[in-house]
């Protein structure tokens, strides 16, 4: 039972995976390519809290990039939050200000994708500061999705005992067993 239990979660992971493989080809269809080689990132998210005042007052522009962690559509608008190594910050994304084109290609964000933005910074009515996006392009098309929250973690295989017979004959344990 155990057995036809994973195997139908890992149908599941599939049939995920493959609608994430066709969002990949639509990006790349409307001319994207989800895989980028460069983009200039400005600044981390810490730093745009640190520097609001200034930022915020002359609408300068940030371009921020990281993993999107949560992601919410409201019709014509969304929000989500971006997290990089210094930390979260929430985006903000009209259709009027990117155009039909480009917003169709920001519905097939993802919670998990690598996005990078470029917008200015400031305040919503709930006072939480915000990047409101300009333009944007998604560095990393995630094919999986992230693991839950509170997961255990599974321990790793042993790879000396794996790749020898026998352990530690194929390179040193400390490698693998931290």
């Amino acid at each position: 039972m155990a057995g036809s239990q994973e195997h139908e979660a890992l149908s599941g992971l599939e049939k995920l995976r493959q609608v994430r493989l066709e969002k990949a080809a639509a990006l790349r269809s409307s001319g994207r390519n989800p895989y980028p080689y460069r983009f200039e990132r400005t600044h981390l998210a810490r730093a745009v809290y640190e520097e609001e005042a200034a930022l915020s007052s002359a609408r300068t522009p940030v371009a921020l990039a990281g993993r999107v962690v949560a992601l919410r559509g409201h019709g014509k608008t969304a929000f989500g939050h971006l997290e990089d190594p210094s930390g979260r910050l929430q985006f903000y994304a009209r259709r009027d200000d990117l155009g039909e084109d480009a917003f169709a290609a920001f519905r097939l964000v993802e919670v998990g994708d690598i996005l990078g933005v470029v917008g200015y910074a400031f305040r919503t009515r709930t006072n939480e500061l915000t990047v409101h996006v300009e333009r944007f392009e998604v560095l990393s098309k995630a094919l999986r999705p992230l693991p839950e929250k509170g997961a255990p973690v599974t321990t790793p295989v042993d790879m000396t005992s794996t790749l020898s017979g026998s352990r530690g004959s194929a390179c040193p344990p400390t490698i693998f067993n931290r």
